[in-house]
């Protein structure tokens, strides 16, 4: 059904990176008519900034309004549609210019913002479609301050939240809990899981609790599989990690019904073959910057390769 207030909305869908390319060009010049277009009548903008409604109405008053302070220009530097065509990742810098006469000491934490000057921030968006590519939920994802407006006089090293080596304050805390993981070091690696830890694999199966997941992983290694997670690039914030890596998985036994829903049309995995996958691996950080909720995409096909494989 049409939206009597926006006609154009649910007109286009993301089918390709040109459309996500023309969506980021209309959003980056105020054109609200044009890249609504992509939107389902229904969609829900996950912004925690939006203090109204998360719909379509709600966040357009607040995005004029935020406008009015800063432009907001996107330029992608990734985009990726995961397999199955339901989720868009994009990686892009945002450019904030402060608008004529504004003055502001500090825009949304990111440092000073006045005419023509402003942050520049590497943000990660998640772009969740419907059947016909239409966004039926935004939600943003980590976030990177780049480059402040101005040098300011102040130190940046201290932290006021837990300590290092357990938690993902650097991206080397993270480095090293993908080596514990990778090593089968699963003691050591659920020192950076929260408690409460979710972990969720692909849409059907999700693992409750920090010792239900120890023992799921564990158990997984004990079954014959091994999993080295490689990482292609970490981009880290307070509140979120997202992790694009590629993952290798290889069989010290034979699976002959496949492993995890790969291998299941070439007659199973034989001992010494490995499975590599590309990945989205998003993990968002509690309070005290531990994993309290781990989400899995798959980027691409998985390659079997190894003993006997078929190419």
């Amino acid at each position: 059904m049409a939206n009597q207030m926006y006609p154009t909305v649910g007109l286009k869908g993301f089918k390709s990176k040109p459309d996500v390319e023309a969506y980021l060009a209309a959003f980056s010049a105020d054109e609200f008519d044009t890249y609504f277009q992509y939107y389902h009548p229904d969609i829900n903008i996950d912004i925690p900034l939006i203090p109204g409604p998360k719909t379509i109405s709600g966040y357009h008053q607040w995005a004029k309004g935020h406008h009015q302070i800063a432009s907001e220009t996107l330029v992608p530097q990734k985009i990726i549609f995961e397999r199955d065509g339901e989720l868009v990742i994009v990686q892009a810098r945002a450019e904030f210019r402060g608008k004529k006469g504004v003055e502001m000491d500090d825009f949304f934490g990111w440092g000073p913002v006045s005419e023509g000057t402003g942050p520049d921030v590497i943000m990660i968006v998640f772009y969740h479609l419907d059947e016909r590519g239409r966004v039926v939920h935004l939600e943003p994802g980590a976030t990177k301050l780049l480059r402040k407006a101005q040098v300011v006089d102040v130190a940046v090293s201290g932290s006021a939240v837990a300590g290092p080596g357990s938690s993902f304050q650097t991206k080397d805390d993270v480095r090293s809990y993908i080596g514990f993981f990778s090593s089968n070091n699963f003691g050591k690696a659920s020192e950076f899981w929260a408690p409460d830890l979710e972990v969720r694999l692909g849409k059907l199966q999700v693992i409750q609790g920090r010792e239900e997941n120890v023992k799921f992983f564990s158990t997984q290694r004990l079954n014959g599989m091994d999993e080295n997670v490689t990482p292609k690039q970490i981009t880290l914030d307070d509140s979120c990690c997202v992790l694009h890596a590629e993952v290798t998985f290889t069989a010290r036994k034979d699976f002959p019904e496949g492993y995890a829903g790969m291998g299941t049309t070439s007659g199973g995995i034989k001992t010494g073959q490995r499975i590599w996958n590309e990945m989205m691996i998003l993990y968002d950080l509690n309070d005290e910057r531990r994993v309290r909720v781990v989400r899995t995409y798959r980027l691409s096909d998985p390659v079997i390769s190894g003993p006997d494989s078929q190419v």
